[in-house]
């Protein structure tokens, strides 16, 4: 984890997301990579900042959580030819109950 310097200015996805950069996050795991908008994950995981993010995610190929790690991509004019972005296109929620048996 990253070391925050006290005093330091909070750079968050809001921030990214005015600057133009990219968000990459990748599996040491399985060596997957996908690049997202810091728009679209500010509406999963609110504002916050680059060693929050992973926390967020699962792998989809191997499951894991914890060899998952985010970092800021630049990625200017002749660096955005062919570049893979995924985008969010909806949000889906599942309701699952918990049921408890107890004995009148």
């Amino acid at each position: 984890m990253p070391r925050i310097r006290i005093g330091a200015p909070r750079y968050g996805l809001s921030d990214a997301n005015r600057d133009g950069m990219l968000v990459k996050i990748k599996c040491h795991a399985c060596c997957i990579t996908h690049c997202y908008r810091p728009a679209d994950l500010i509406t999963i995981c609110g504002d916050v900042q680059l060693a929050e993010i992973a926390g967020f995610f699962r792998c989809e190929s191997c499951g894991s959580k914890v060899t998952l790690s985010a970092d800021w991509l630049t990625a200017r004019g002749g660096d955005l030819n062919g570049l893979r972005i995924r985008r969010l296109v909806g949000v889906r929620l599942v309701r699952v109950f918990d049921w408890k048996d107890e004995t009148l």
